[in-house]
């Protein structure tokens, strides 16, 4: 059992000391200190202006606060912002994102409204460098196709953003080949149910080369926005955030 456990316990610190966040400046880090991120845009609870739409991302910028949104490949290779797997929730269509060319996948709504799946290409031009973005890199069956693709628009993008994944590969592909953007590191030591959790509750962060404490969310009248809070000491786990 002892040797179990020190293995173990190697394992665990090679992984880390593979996946670990990079080491950032002082002025890369301030670019999204202390900056509240609309989940998915500053989306509407009555579904008019839907999550992860282009409105919802001018709607945030406009109001001065940063974007967290997601993104994926179409079959045809096109760099999509969508959040599920499937677009059955959203656009009430049974199929993986995946699966659809973007010319297809222009042609469906998002949740019954006239506004349709974006290009990360059209949010970058909405937002305009205004204000940050948390771009996560969601994982699937070409994850290399898609950091590669993500990051060469990233590249070209002249406005402050990190990006994260749940995906360790993805991470450690960034790592590997971007060490200069800011990342976060996948979950450890949490169970999938109790980080899905503390995502509802709290929303990740972006890391530097020591953990983030999350902060309660800022008070809106909208749905959440999270503050993002550089710490310098170890990440502690899950918030508490107040009621809004």
């Amino acid at each position: 059992m002892a040797v179990f456990l020190w293995v173990l316990a190697v394992c665990i610190v090679l992984l880390w000391l593979f996946l670990r966040p990079g080491r950032y400046g002082e002025a890369q880090k301030q670019l999204v200190y202390g900056v509240n991120h609309a989940h998915r845009g500053l989306h509407t609870k009555d579904k008019t202006v839907p999550e992860n739409s282009l409105p919802a991302f001018r709607a945030a910028a406009e109001a001065g606060y940063g974007v967290e949104l997601d993104i994926q490949l179409s079959r045809d290779g096109q760099v999509v912002v969508f959040h599920d797997d499937t677009l059955d929730r959203v656009c009430g269509v049974h199929g993986r994102v995946d699966e659809f060319t973007f010319e297809e996948l222009r042609g469906m709504r998002l949740c019954g409204t006239q506004e349709t799946i974006p290009l990360l290409t059209e949010v970058f031009e909405v937002m305009g460098g205004r204000t940050p973005m948390i771009i996560e890199l969601k994982t699937g069956r070409r994850n290399d196709e898609l950091c590669e693709k993500g990051l060469a628009l990233m590249r070209a993008y002249n406005g402050p953003y990190c990006i994260e994944s749940f995906d360790p590969r993805i991470v450690r592909w960034f790592r590997k080949n971007a060490k200069d953007v800011l990342r976060r590191p996948p979950r450890f030591g949490m169970s999938r149910s109790r980080w899905h959790s503390h995502w509802a509750a709290c929303s990740p962060t972006c890391w530097r080369a020591r953990s983030l404490s999350l902060t309660a969310p800022a008070k809106s009248h909208g749905p959440p926005v999270w503050r993002r809070q550089w710490a310098p000491s170890a990440y502690a786990g899950p918030c508490a955030p107040k009621t809004i």
